[in-house]
This record gives structure tokens, sequence and C-alpha cells, in this order.
């Protein structure tokens, strides 16, 4: 396109075909090469800045589906604020707010200039959306955004609301349950918890043992919700226990050696190959640490030593018990 030699038909040529490939999903689903910055920049270095522009709003049209349209839309906005068509550019901001990235741009950009009551105008906007189009995350994009301008600004109330509303719809439990720990009077503390528990749909699996049901359990010292929680799951109880029956020992240890006993001969009766016994003979420590723990073992290994007797593998694994 640069060589002093090349023709204007020639240009349009290789314009032409390159609009061609820029048509090829594979450059936008394996981000192999930003296709399209190539196809601006030469677009621009041979025809007028109208003529990219309805480049643009081709390209707008023809990906309005696709998840890489607000790339699209950034291009016409900075071209046109390079031709100086602010209002231009900011109506287009406005047509496709309903775009994440979009949206997002411009409420960094009204945080950075201090603007936090506009910036919460268009996150409540995307908040209604998300809940409208069923976008699942983005509203809790739109208030953790929120939770940052109203601790930025000292607005204590609506971080206590909206760390309760994060709370009960997002993922991230933990964090907002310690926030609001710390902003909510210590008098108080008992009954707003229970009535934000009550509230929020838990999980009914442990990730990788884990809940954050669970933990608030322990943190709140709360020794009998936690067994009841650890008594009512159904999935992954034994990862469960080894992962909180110990706050327990001094209270349910006998009711947690009955669940373990239980699931470990569910689970060894359906389990089989070495890296199950493994996991059987990671599970018999845990069993140790409770109160009678160390009887209930030996009568466990005992069992399956009679049980399992043809499952060499197993009885090497469990030789050292």
């Amino acid at each position: 396109i640069e060589h002093p030699k090349t023709t204007q038909k020639q240009k349009t040529a290789i314009l032409q075909e390159l609009g061609q490939l820029a048509k090829l999903s594979t450059y936008r689903d394996y981000d192999l090469y930003d296709i399209d910055e190539l196809l601006m920049q030469i677009n621009l270095s041979i025809q007028p800045a109208e003529k990219a522009l309805e480049l643009i709003d081709k390209l707008l049209e023809e990906r309005k589906d696709t998840y890489d349209l607000y790339q699209i839309v950034l291009r016409k906005v900075n071209l046109l604020t390079e031709l100086h068509e602010e209002q231009k550019a900011a109506d287009t901001i406005c047509q496709y707010l309903y775009l994440t990235e979009i949206r997002e741009m411009e409420v960094d950009k009204l945080i950075a200039s201090c603007q936090y009551d506009e910036a919460i105008r268009l996150l409540n906007e995307g908040i209604e959306i998300a809940e409208e189009e069923i976008y699942p995350g983005t509203d809790s994009k739109w208030l953790e955004i929120k939770l940052k301008i109203y601790e930025t600004t000292n607005r204590t109330s609506e971080v206590i609301d909206t760390c309760r509303l994060l709370f009960v719809t997002g993922r991230d439990k933990l964090t907002y349950y310690n926030k609001l720990k710390t902003l909510i009077p210590k008098e108080q503390w008992k009954s707003f918890l229970d009535a934000m528990m009550k509230e929020t749909e838990f999980s009914n699996y442990f990730s990788f043992g884990g809940s954050a049901e669970a933990d608030i359990y322990v943190k709140e010292q709360d020794n009998e919700r936690l067994f009841t929680l650890l008594s009512s799951t159904r999935y992954d109880q034994l990862e469960a226990l080894m992962r909180y029956a110990h706050y327990l020992k001094d209270t349910h240890s006998e009711q947690l050696i009955a669940m373990y006993t239980s699931s470990l001969n569910d689970y060894a009766e359906r389990k089989m190959g070495r890296r199950n016994y493994e996991f059987i003979a990671r599970v018999l420590p845990c069993i140790h640490k409770l109160k009678g723990g160390q009887t209930a073992v030996k009568n466990i290994v005992a069992e399956f030593r009679i049980k399992y007797k043809r499952r060499p593998a197993m009885m090497e694994v469990l030789k050292d018990f």
C-alpha cells in the first residue's frame, strides 16, 4: 500500500481482498492477528475518513451479534474523536452502552473524573439490563464497582447494603461477610447475619471439600449449625468431613465417627484402584484426630482387611495402619 509505484486501482483491489479475509471468523476466534485494525489503517491511507466510517458502520451491522462487537465500536469512537466529531463519538457510545465493555469504559472515565453519581447511574442501568437479559455475573460486576465508589466516598450505609446484596447473590461470600462484620455493631451482628443467611441460597456442593457456609459457621463458632450442615450434605461428604470435622471434635466426635465410617464403607464398596485406596488412607488420620478416633480407625482397617483381602493394592496401602 505504501509503495510509491502501487496504483490506486491496486490499493482498492488489496482493500477489497482484505475485506474478504476480515470476514473469516478464525482471526477473531483464535486471536491470530488484528485483521480489522489492518483493514482500518489501509482504509484510512487510501480513502477519505468518511469512507472509513462507512466501512466501520458496515462491520457494525455485519457483526452485531458477535462477542467482539465492542472492538469495532471503539474504532468508530476513536476515528470520530480524531476527526474532532466529539458529539458523534458520544452518541455512538450512548448507542452501544448495552455492551458491557463500553459501559465499563464509560464508568471508568466517570470515576477518574470523580463524577461518582453519574457513574452510579450508569451502573444501575447496567444492573437493570443484566437482570432483564439474564447476563450471569454481570450484575455482580456492576455491584462490585458500585461498592468501590461507596467505599471511596465513605458512604457507609450504601457499603453495607451493597455488601449484603453481593453476599446474597454473588460468589465470593466470605469477602463480603468479613467486610460486613467490621461494619455492623457487635450487638446487632448475630441477628443481621441470621437474617442474611436465611435469604442466601448456598450451594449443596463442597468445592474441593470447602463451603462458604461452613467457613462462616467455623468463624462464628456455631458448632450446631456446622454439624447440621455436615450431616445433611450428600455430595463429597468425606472431603467435607476431612476439612471441617476437627472443629467439632470436642462436641460431636461420636456422631462424626459414625458419619465417617458410613461414608468410608460406601466409598470402599464403590471405588477400586490404588488412587482410591490412597484417598482412604488420607481419610483415616482425620478420623484418628477425633475423640475415640484411634479405636475407630483400628476397627475400620480390621474390617477392610477381611472384607477386601482380595484387593492386594488396598492391603498394601493399609499396611501402615
